[in-house]
């Protein structure tokens, strides 16, 4: 083709592929309006567990616990104030490590940053320090229990982090973009909490917070070294390597890029 022809055709394929992202970043800006997507899930089952409405709150039922869950737009809607930081340190307590020894580093502060983005919407489940208990305390400290009023309700009593998922809606590739995605940016679980199958349920609830959103897929990043999480992702729930991952693309990295499309 002579220089002015394909000088027409780079312009038509610019003009043409900058239509599509404005249409995609559309789609992101009407998802990022979305409202608390928790009330339409609620009677519904998420793995092992179901989320029931209670005076005004959330509570995901099953595994005999009673959990509460709630939707935060941004990072200072979690509440109490003092979840937030303990966000952080959960973060720092299950991948600290693991970033240190990765070619991105430990950087608590960029974490932080990280997670009071604008466009940053979480996932927090609590519980409060009595109701973490097992069952058969709960049942021993009924037992001997006097007739007397407790002097502390549990209102009174300090929620305990449980988990959190730290999601936004993006595209899927910000250099070449397709599609647009929730991503995943981050999903932590206490260790006292990690055989409860929390993880699993939390990744139900954004299979369906994705189809609020009309997301066509959800992205989320793995170091490769991750293995529990790799398998987690890749056998238990059937995520792929995305054609965007590193790896696919000849290139060296000690991450990779899952996607799975939604239904």
């Amino acid at each position: 083709a002579s220089p002015s022809l394909q000088l027409h055709f780079n312009t038509a394929f610019h003009i043409m592929k900058a239509k599509e992202v404005k249409v995609l970043r559309k789609k992101i800006e009407k998802a990022d309006r979305l409202l608390d997507p928790i009330p339409a899930l609620v009677d519904g089952t998420y793995g092992e567990y179901s989320i029931r409405a209670q005076a005004g709150n959330f509570r995901l039922e099953g595994n005999d616990r009673q959990l509460s869950l709630r939707w935060c737009k941004s990072w200072q809607d979690v509440k109490p104030d003092y979840l937030f930081p303990k966000m952080v340190e959960l973060f720092r307590d299950n991948m600290g490590e693991m970033y240190k020894k990765s070619s991105w580093g430990l950087d608590l502060v960029e974490k932080k940053e990280e997670f009071q983005h604008r466009k940053a919407r979480f996932l927090v489940v609590t519980t409060t320090a009595s109701s973490s208990e097992s069952n058969h305390d709960e049942e021993k400290k009924t037992a001997n229990a006097t007739d007397e009023p407790s002097s502390e309700t549990n209102a009174e009593q300090p929620e305990e982090l449980v988990a959190f998922c730290h999601y936004r809606f993006d595209f899927d590739d910000d250099q070449y973009p397709s599609c647009v995605a929730l991503y995943l940016y981050e999903i932590q679980v206490a260790a006292a909490f990690q055989d409860c199958k929390i993880g699993q349920c939390i990744m139900q609830l954004l299979n369906e917070i994705a189809k609020q959103a009309v997301m066509p897929k959800i992205m989320l990043t793995v170091f490769k070294s991750n293995q529990r999480a790799m398998a987690f992702y890749t056998q238990k729930l059937q995520y792929e390597i995305d054609a965007i991952s590193p790896s696919q693309n000849k290139e060296f990295a000690d991450y990779e890029i899952l996607s799975k499309t939604l239904e």
